[in-house]
């Protein structure tokens, strides 16, 4: 895996199977990791889980799924990562409407 040594990375769903294991393999890199997450309990296993790697790791319960959740969490994480959850957010939504025939959506 490439050398994440001092950087950041933000996993949303981090209390799931897959986003769990991200937040390992990432910390075992050496990227400090911001853990986000709708879930409190799974939130704080995983952080726990993370102890041993001696890297940077924030908690943030957020539902990725409500857009407030998301631009709440802007005085916490840098500008940028704001704008990739906004872009994940708005494809999330022309998804949802592109399979209920709302719209069609072109590629």
């Amino acid at each position: 895996m490439k050398d994440f040594k001092n950087k950041v990375a933000v996993i949303t769903g981090s209390g799931s199977v897959m986003g769990r294991e991200l937040a390992i393999e990432l910390a075992n890199a050496g990227a400090n990791i911001a853990l986000v997450e709708i879930n409190e309990e799974t939130l704080n296993e995983t952080a726990e889980l993370l102890k041993k790697y001696n890297v940077g790791v924030s908690k943030h319960i957020v539902d990725v799924g409500n857009i407030m959740d998301i631009v709440n969490i802007v005085d916490i994480m840098d500008i940028a990562i704001l704008r990739i959850l906004l872009v994940l957010q708005i494809t999330w939504i022309l998804q949802i409407l592109n399979i209920a025939n709302i719209v069609n959506v072109v590629r």
